[in-house]
């Protein structure tokens, strides 16, 4: 128990400090605790868990791990480097910003990974920003009252986490970005249990690195944002998809529309094949296809103009 002590090498002098327990008692803090360190590197064994709890943290960079154990760390601005909380979860919260420190590798493991940035992050950039591996809920949050936001998560894993929560309440630069990055072969279903948000004419993007079913996905802008649906490869529409006054980006390798798709604002369409079996209507749509088919119950419907591009 490290108590309400300051700990530390300073910031910015390209020190480190080492935690590590051995014992059952795993490593606390207390709220009026400080670390203070360019590199923090914590290890609690067994089930211990890993408990860094004030927001007077200054860390730049946070390496943990733990088997079984919680791990929960607080601070100004968080730099997430590699963070394995094994069957345990991760809760990470920042008075700004949360950012990713280690390049294209994972940030953290974990069944459970939750993130919460109070004030937001500088104009520009990302409130948070995440590559993660967990195979049960993803809750990434920035505050209401943060000055700027933005919410990138890109999820690595044989099969899709159960739950998926991003919500940018900030009152600028909102954003909410969930990929799937599938080990194999997979396809993301988009049913109720993906819930994004990112208000005030934010930006909304779901995408798989294979392919990707709507069905009941919600997606909250706040009126007159965009909302960007993509896969690497099939993306099919198989229940209606209503996005309000939003820009609508529909692109996969195929693209196969099942169900009505609306929008009062613009839409774009683009895939190899593009396959519409159902009725499409837009303030303005762009089409870019290798080939397209329009069955008998599809159609497209342009209330401005309708400009199509195909190869063949």
């Amino acid at each position: 128990a490290l108590g309400d002590g300051l700990i530390g090498t300073g910031y910015g002098m390209g020190g480190s400090v080492l935690l590590d327990s051995t014992g059952t008692g795993g490593i606390s803090q207390g709220v009026g605790g400080m670390i203070v360190t360019d590199w923090l590197n914590a290890t609690a064994a067994g089930s211990a868990s890993i408990n860094l709890d004030s927001w007077e943290n200054r860390v730049g960079n946070v390496d943990a791990t733990t088997s079984t154990g919680l791990i929960t760390f607080k601070g100004q601005s968080v730099g997430l480097g590699t963070i394995n909380s094994g069957t345990g979860g991760a809760v990470i919260a920042a008075y700004y910003d949360i950012h990713d420190n280690n390049g294209s590798a994972i940030n953290i493991s974990g069944p459970t990974v939750n993130l919460q940035s109070l004030y937001g992050g500088s104009a520009g950039s990302l409130a948070i920003s995440a590559d993660v591996a967990a195979t049960s809920s993803i809750v990434a949050q920035v505050n209401s009252g943060a000055a700027n936001g933005g919410i990138r998560i890109a999820n690595t894993s044989a099969a899709q986490p159960s739950s998926v929560t991003l919500t940018d309440n900030a009152s600028a630069g909102t954003s909410a970005s969930f990929t799937q990055n599938f080990t194999g072969a997979g396809t993301l279903a988009a049913t109720g249990s993906i819930s994004l948000t990112a208000l005030y004419g934010g930006d909304i993007s779901l995408t798989s690195n294979d392919g990707l079913n709507y069905s009941s996905a919600t997606f909250n802008t706040g009126g007159a944002g965009s909302i960007g649906l993509g896969a690497s490869g099939l993306l099919a529409i198989s229940a209606a998809l209503n996005a309000s006054n939003d820009d609508l980006l529909l692109a996969g390798s195929t693209v196969n529309i099942a169900a009505p798709v609306t929008t009062t604002a613009d839409l774009l369409i683009a895939g190899s094949t593009v396959n519409i079996n159902s009725t499409v209507s837009a303030l303005d749509i762009g089409l870019v296809a290798g080939s397209l088919t329009v069955g008998n119950t599809g159609g497209l419907l342009a209330t401005n103009s309708l400009v199509a591009v195909v190869a063949g």
